[in-house]
């Protein structure tokens, strides 16, 4: 399973205006009707729809009913077609997804990774001159910043965000710099 990022290109910054319309008929699509009717059979159809139909009745284990509704053509299609040996190996696959998706999705995750990133460098760069961590507070706040700028950071987040999650990593604001409790 491919996972893509994305976000709306009318919310993309410098983007030409004659890009941020997207006309479905400027794509080729000749070939997708032959390929769709060529791998779709009535053999493989009628297998797709009783698996579907076993798993529909099935436990999955991970999966609560909801993300089992969702994941449910797509897990029988993946075991019809060999993408997975069986719908154990499927389910397993679907819950890895899961679990990277809960993360990225988790409270201010991207700032999160952000920040421990910068203060694994700054942890080094102390160390390299025997200092303890401290994190000048106005240079974090100017890279979130450019964070925000460069487009890594979707939103702009509070200095309440940025306290809280820094508290998190056991860091505590003392005289203008961040450091360990």
């Amino acid at each position: 399973m491919l996972v893509i990022p994305f976000a709306k290109i009318q919310d993309i910054p410098d983007v030409p205006e004659e890009l941020k319309l997207i006309d479905l008929n400027s794509y080729n699509w000749q070939g997708f009707d032959s390929l769709f009717r060529n791998f779709w059979s009535i053999e493989l159809a009628e297998c797709f729809l009783l698996t579907r139909k076993t798993l529909s009745q099935s436990q999955l284990p991970g999966l609560n009913l909801t993300r089992k509704n969702l994941v449910l053509d797509l897990l029988a299609t993946g075991v019809v077609a060999n993408v997975w040996e069986d719908e154990l190996v499927g389910v397993k696959k679907l819950n890895k997804y899961f679990t990277w998706y809960d993360h990225e999705c988790s409270r201010y995750s991207g700032l999160s990774q952000l920040l421990s990133d910068y203060i694994a460098q700054e942890k080094r760069n102390n160390k390299a001159l025997n200092l303890p961590l401290r994190v000048s507070s106005p240079r974090l706040f100017t890279q979130i910043n450019m964070w925000f700028e460069e487009g890594w950071l979707l939103e702009k987040p509070k200095r309440t965000q940025v306290r809280d999650l820094l508290a998190d990593k056991g860091l505590i604001l003392h005289e203008g710099h961040w450091v360990k409790k």
